[in-house]
């Protein structure tokens, strides 16, 4: 009985997310994160390029002077995420 509960629970869950994606889908959410140790040019290219290989990421717009990245979004994600995904390169998540 528990299961079948918790297999309901999942498929609304599932469900819900799906009509928030529909509804979201065309319109970019934009967030801004603050990124340590970018240096130059190439050093924008290389966080540029990791962050847009997320699917959540449509596009990222990193800037070494003002040391951040500002990102459009296709959904939501999380700190969490983008912090390794900034470490795994080698800089700073602040």
């Amino acid at each position: 009985m528990i299961s079948a509960d918790i297999g309901e629970f999942v498929g609304l869950i599932n469900e819900e997310l799906k009509t928030k994606t529909e509804q979201t889908e065309g319109q970019k959410m934009e967030k801004t994160i603050n990124v340590g140790g970018m240096m130059c040019q190439h050093c924008e290219k290389r966080v540029k390029g990791a962050l847009e290989k997320l699917p959540e990421v449509a596009e990222a717009f990193p800037d070494h002077e003002k040391n951040i990245v500002v990102l459009k979004l296709n959904r939501e994600i999380s700190d969490e995420i983008l912090k390794g995904v900034i470490e795994g390169e080698g800089y700073d998540f602040l």
